[in-house]
């Protein structure tokens, strides 16, 4: 501010800025069409004032910034753990691929009625296609 003590004139300033918001508000209620004119005429934007007006305090803004916090780490472990898991996924759809072949060999070495299909087999070597071809986009990034 130029003349910070000046509080009179602020007063005044702030009154008269009060009276046309009112003013804008009763004509955007009555006739929008001359609301959206004067609006544009007097190179001005209107912002309506809210509902209700919600009060600030410390003790929920530290609830809010605490809570922030905590989701972040939350979100951060899942994340670490979500990689983890992937990490894993390709060693375990490898031993998933062996133990299936291995299962149906024997299925029909021993002429029991199979259970795994070739459709199985081929699913898991599809998701363990995607997993490399993934884990090397991943092994480039870095």
């Amino acid at each position: 501010e130029k003349y910070p003590r000046n509080v009179k004139a602020k007063q005044v300033c702030q009154e008269l800025i009060d009276k046309r918001k009112k003013l804008l508000k009763f004509l955007r209620q009555y006739d929008y069409k001359k609301f959206e004119w004067v609006l544009e005429k007097l190179n001005i934007e209107y912002k309506a004032h809210p509902e209700t007006y919600h009060k600030l305090s410390r003790k929920e803004s530290l609830r809010k910034l605490t809570e922030m916090h905590c989701d972040d780490i939350r979100n951060n472990k899942l994340a670490d753990y979500r990689n983890l898991l992937e990490s894993q996924q390709g060693p375990f759809l490898k031993e998933k691929l062996t133990a299936l072949k291995f299962i149906r060999s024997e299925q029909l070495a021993l002429e029991l009625p199979v259970t795994v299909t070739e459709q199985d087999i081929a699913k898991v070597e599809r998701q363990l296609e995607e997993w490399t071809v993934k884990d090397e986009i991943k092994q480039q990034a870095k």
